[in-house]
């Protein structure tokens, strides 16, 4: 029953949970560079598998070391981190509020629920005799996990992508 967001919604939606956020430190001069930061870093935080609380505490860990520079830049990206962090969290809790996803969201729980219910896994394994995963250049960290955690342990899967589009040197 979720509805997946366009863009544009997704951008209607991140600019409502920055009036939702407490924002202590983010000053927020032009309204769509904010909501850039935060769609982002919900991006960032999906492909990783970051939860908006563990970026605020990670950044909160680091202040009083990075106090102690020379400059203040990376103590004032610090806090503002923090509160990017804080609006992740109200686009989340909108999104749950509503019934939406996003792509991130797809990845995110079709790997929970592989990592909850290995039958899925298993059933999914049953039904393939072999995996093509095109674009490889292109997966990010929780896509290859949730490939290895479907298509794993010998299974067949080729891989295909285009070291030209390559912007990682490995």
């Amino acid at each position: 029953g979720l509805r997946v967001l366009t863009n544009a919604q997704r951008q209607e939606l991140a600019a409502e949970a920055l009036d939702h956020a407490t924002l202590e430190h983010l000053e927020v001069e032009w309204l769509p560079s904010a909501v850039d930061q935060v769609l982002s870093l919900a991006d960032q935080a999906a492909n990783h598998r970051v939860t908006p609380d563990r970026i605020e505490a990670f950044a909160t860990e680091r202040l009083e070391a990075l106090a102690a520079h020379r400059s203040d830049r990376a103590y004032r990206a610090a806090l503002e981190r923090i509160d990017l962090a804080r609006a992740v969290r109200a686009f989340q809790e909108l999104k749950r509020e509503l019934g939406v996803i996003d792509f991130g969201d797809q990845i995110t729980y079709a790997l929970r629920i592989v990592e909850e219910r290995p039958e899925v896994a298993e059933e999914l394994r049953a039904r393939y005799g072999a995996v093509l995963l095109d674009e490889y250049q292109d997966t990010n960290v929780a896509q290859a996990e949730l490939i290895a955690r479907v298509f794993g342990g010998g299974f067949p899967v080729t891989a295909v992508g285009d070291p030209d589009q390559n912007i990682y040197a490995w």
